[in-house]
C-alpha cells in the first residue's frame, strides 16, 4: 500500500511540475512578445531621430525643461536621464508633450516601468 500511495505522490509531483513548465512557457512567451511591440512603438515614436507624441507632436530630447517621472525634479537638459543623484530611476519613463501635454514614453525603455 506504502509504494501505491508513493507512486501517485510522484505522479503527482510530475503532473504538477508539468503544469508550471507550462505556464512559464506562456508567461516567456507574452513576455517577448511585449517587447517586441515595446520595440515597434520605440521605431514608430523616434521617426528620423525626433520624438513624437500619439497626436504627432514633436518632443524634443534635449534642451526643454522637464521633470522626472521617478522623483519629481525638474531639471532642463536630456529627456532620456535625470540629473538628480538621489533619483531611484535615473532613466525617465516618461514626458509630458509640451504642445499637448500627452505622456510620450522614453522610447529606449522597453518592457513594464
Amino acid at each position: 500500500m506504502k509504494l501505491v500511495f508513493r507512486i501517485l505522490g510522484i505522479a503527482l509531483k510530475l503532473v504538477l511540475v508539468g503544469i508550471e513548465a507550462i505556464f512559464w512557457i506562456i508567461h516567456s512567451v507574452l513576455w517577448i512578445v511585449g517587447i517586441g511591440k515595446d520595440v515597434a512603438k520605440a521605431s514608430h515614436s523616434l521617426e528620423d531621430g525626433i520624438l513624437h507624441c500619439p497626436r504627432g507632436h514633436e518632443v524634443q530630447l534635449e534642451g526643454q525643461v522637464y521633470e522626472c517621472s521617478a522623483c519629481g525634479y525638474v531639471y532642463e537638459g536630456s529627456f532620456l536621464r535625470c540629473p538628480n543623484p538621489e533619483c531611484q530611476a535615473p532613466v525617465t519613463s516618461f514626458v509630458n508633450c509640451p504642445t499637448c501635454g500627452l505622456s510620450v514614453r522614453n522610447p529606449y525603455r522597453y518592457g513594464a516601468p
